[in-house]
């Protein structure tokens, strides 16, 4: 996942997160926790199909799903779209390793 970071311009940062704190929006990094991770949008890539995530508040309207693979390029530009429509300064977060 690192060179396809360095190809998006974006930090690649291989930690295990122990805690997420959805109220405040920060993430906490095993060897971090003095310096957690703020977000506007945070990103659960755990693996092919995700137990609980249907029964989550907030996962589908919040979220980006990488399956099926042939929807997310789809997903992504009309997310693109929708944020150079309305530019603003946002944290996306990616948790979880594969297509995330």
């Amino acid at each position: 996942l690192e060179p396809l970071a360095d190809w998006a311009g974006i930090e690649f940062i291989n930690q295990k997160v122990v805690d997420i704190d959805i109220d405040k929006k920060l993430i906490f990094l095993e060897n971090h926790l003095d310096n957690p991770i703020s977000y506007d949008a945070l990103s659960l890539d755990i693996g092919s199909t995700s137990r609980g995530f249907y029964e989550t508040s907030g996962a589908m309207q919040h979220t980006i799903a990488t399956r099926p693979i042939a929807d997310l390029v789809r997903k992504l530009e009309e997310e693109s779209d929708r944020l150079r429509a309305d530019p603003q300064p946002v944290h996306v977060v990616v948790v979880g390793g594969g297509a995330a």
